[in-house]
């Protein structure tokens, strides 16, 4: 397996059906998995995956019911095959070139974090194309990022302790440029 997608989700099901959608309609990519982490829930969540899972094939459902980002996530790392992992939010439209152009990044020489740009639009029929505002140096965003499985584990994973939304991927990457 090259690469395994992983999703922490929690309630939103009908985001997270776009997102699946899009991650299954890649072009190019390499062989890939995707695990969706559903944190607790109370929506057709499992429905959802189960659904994508008959039909498209490589996608696995695993539960943490405790609401935390970084337990979710590191559970989802630890359900994974791939040799390189990408993180993704249940309420991306990823394009048909996500996979291969973060696998064809990680190719480059050295080991590296790739973020890639991150646009926030007001609809999923809105997409325009990334500027250079779209992008982060600063920050691993881990609703579009991908790193060495072997990385992510050496680094230790996403700290469990927080429970604030959106630290714990700011923090690893601390660790990760350390």
């Amino acid at each position: 397996m090259d690469c395994s997608v992983v999703i922490a989700t929690k309630d939103r099901a009908r985001y997270l059906q776009c997102a699946l959608a899009s991650l299954l309609a890649q072009r190019d990519a390499p062989t890939f998995e995707i695990v969706v982490v559903d944190n607790g829930s109370t929506d057709d969540t499992q429905g959802i995956v189960r659904q994508f899972a008959r039909n498209a094939g490589d996608v696995r459902y695993v539960t943490v019911a405790e609401p935390n980002r970084g337990k979710a996530r590191n559970h989802g790392v630890a359900a994974t095959r791939g040799r390189y992992l990408l993180f993704c939010d249940d309420d991306v439209y990823v394009p048909s070139n996500w996979i291969g152009a973060h696998m064809a990044a990680q190719q480059l020489d050295g080991e590296r974090v790739v973020n890639g740009p991150i646009l926030n639009v007001p609809s999923y029929g809105r997409r325009p194309k990334p500027r250079a505002a779209n992008y982060s140096r600063a920050f691993l965003c881990t609703c579009n990022a991908s790193l060495r499985r072997e990385a992510f584990v050496r680094a230790g994973g996403f700290d469990e302790s927080f429970d604030l939304y959106g630290w714990e991927d700011t923090e690893l990457g601390v660790r990760l440029r350390a």
